[in-house]
């Protein structure tokens, strides 16, 4: 399915804002069952600097820099996207194979997905998902 999508954010700030940094995630990600056909990223007012580049989980990411006065900003994303239907869902591995393979193990390196498997202070474990989950 092929997806035209837009974005469009408008802050309007009073008093003015003198100068600004801002990081925003709205391009879409290439992936397996995503294509990405087109994107632009339109900022009001022009930004002095602008750069593209990838976070730490490989999303795409915009770091731009405002240094003029401005009570409005506006942010216009324009993606064409082209998507797949989803995998189905194979699992093969045992859950305890899983667990062992996340298991913490002292001067050896970790699997990058590590980060998403334990809580965090903004979505803490509750033993009530847990005795769900046994």
């Amino acid at each position: 399915m092929r997806l035209s999508v837009q974005h469009d954010t408008v802050y309007d700030y009073q008093p003015a804002v003198e100068t600004a940094q801002h990081t925003a995630h709205l391009q879409p990600r290439e992936t397996a069952l995503q294509r990405v056909h087109g994107f632009d990223l339109l900022i009001t007012p022009t930004p002095a600097s602008l750069h593209h580049g990838l976070d730490a989980f490989g999303n795409p990411q915009a770091w731009w820099t405002l240094v003029q006065a401005h009570t409005q900003l506006h942010v216009v994303a324009r993606s064409v996207v082209e998507t797949a239907p989803p995998l189905a869902l194979q699992g093969t591995q045992a859950w305890e194979s899983v667990r062992e393979h996340f298991r913490y193990r002292s001067g050896q390196p970790g699997d990058a997905q590590t980060c998403l498997v334990f809580g965090s202070h903004h979505a803490p474990l509750h033993e009530q998902f847990a005795a769900y989950a046994r």
